[in-house]
């Protein structure tokens, strides 16, 4: 066999943990660092060290380095099947000798002639590992048997931050499906309180389209175990039913009636629904992110406000679509318990969302300019409001 010269690093070594060897054989045996002079040839010695990291905080092991820190190596791990045995070796320990089974990862390094294997021993998922039916801990630079009570404290952590995990997982689920179901409900609402200017085309279609968008959404929110668990799911396919059946009314003259009694109903459901299941829900944390929302809006508003006159001229469907997006947000924000930032908040915001939303529908004649004046005045106007809003809401 060929000795290689120090400055070579094979292809089957790891390069960089080569280069660092040397700091980790001056670090000296530790808490998260273990030395071993060979491989073992008691399964047991090598499984308790992979249990006691796996148990504790993770480490590594130094296999050809002896307990001083002084580079030893493995001759035999110079060829591939020497290579090959170790790693057999090692995987044979850590899943037969080491229960639960974890798998250490495993590189060679290389400094001067000698060859060291270092095992990688990440911080198992479980309280308690195993070598011989026997629980081990680090400790300093040992690795020992758990007494009886640290067995019974790391059983007792381990299911406290279960718990924990599962309460957290749990309250992440019911908080988004609440946050999903008000985004729907406030959807619904808004075209409900709409109805009078959406009775005719195309916004009538838009109307009717946006109804059974939020039938789907509902149906699919239902349909999760947290909607089970909260006994909200019946209510949701309740009010999904209803808004399918407005979506799909035969439309004939004479069947206004029916669709204001339609869409009366759905304004009841989705209010109500609201009222129990949104409404309660304290919206502290959230009021410093919805303050900022409403500024921000502000701004864009009033942004659009100052391009308004140029955009009259021959852009006058842009101002209403960039109107009626920003009306959009601000109606949205207006179904919400935000009186807190400000006496009034949700009124103020319904009025202007409203306004602002409904520019989308006004309708352009030709009469010198005028019908286009007055969306540009909406526009103005709404801005000017919102200004003060922003304006007045506390830091």
């Amino acid at each position: 066999m060929t000795t290689p010269i120090k400055s070579q690093i094979p292809d089957w070594a790891d390069a960089a943990l080569s280069r660092d060897l040397s700091v980790l054989r001056s670090r000296g045996e530790g808490q998260d660092m273990e030395y071993k002079v060979n491989f073992p040839e008691n399964t047991r010695d090598l499984g308790k060290e992979i249990a006691a990291f796996a148990s504790s905080n993770g480490g590594m092991i130094l296999i050809g380095v002896s307990d001083d820190g002084d580079l030893v190596g493995l001759p035999g791990c110079w060829n591939s099947k020497g290579r090959d045995d170790a790693m057999q070796r090692l995987e044979g320990i850590s899943r037969a000798t080491v229960k639960p089974a974890i798998i250490p990862e495993a590189r060679f390094a290389v400094e001067a002639d000698a060859v060291v294997l270092v095992l990688s021993v990440p911080k198992g998922s479980q309280p308690l590992y195993y070598s011989n039916n026997t629980p081990y801990i680090r400790h300093l630079t040992t690795s020992r048997p758990a007494e009886p009570h640290e067995v019974i404290e790391k059983v007792k952590d381990y299911l406290e931050q279960s718990n924990a995990s599962q309460v957290d997982a749990a309250s992440k689920a019911k908080s988004e499906l609440y946050t999903e179901l008000a985004r729907i409900l406030a959807e619904v609402l808004i075209f409900v309180d709409e109805a009078d200017q959406r009775q005719v085309n195309p916004w009538l279609d838009q109307w009717r389209w946006s109804f059974e968008s939020s039938a789907s959404q509902l149906r699919h929110l239902a349909a999760s175990q947290v909607a089970v668990e909260e006994a909200v799911d019946t209510q949701m396919k309740e009010l999904a039913d209803q808004l399918d059946h407005f979506a799909n009314m035969p439309l004939f003259i004479g069947s206004g009636s029916d669709i204001r009694a339609a869409n009366k109903q759905i304004g009841e459901l989705a209010s109500n629904l609201m009222a129990e299941r949104i409404d309660p829900i304290p919206m502290t944390a959230a009021l410093g992110a919805v303050r900022e929302l409403i500024k921000s809006t502000a701004r864009k508003l009033a942004g659009l406000a100052s391009r308004a006159d140029d955009m009259a001229n021959t852009r006058h469907k842009d101002l209403q679509s960039e109107g009626a997006t920003l009306g959009h947000t601000i109606a949205q924000i207006s179904y919400y318990n935000i009186d807190e930032l400000q006496d009034g908040l949700k009124a103020k915001l319904r009025k202007i969302g409203r306004m602002l939303h409904l520019t989308e529908t006004m309708r352009v004649h030709a009469d010198g300019g005028m019908s286009v004046r007055e969306i540009v005045e909406r526009v103005r106007s709404c801005s000017s409001e919102m200004e003060n809003i922003a304006s007045g809401l506390a830091q």
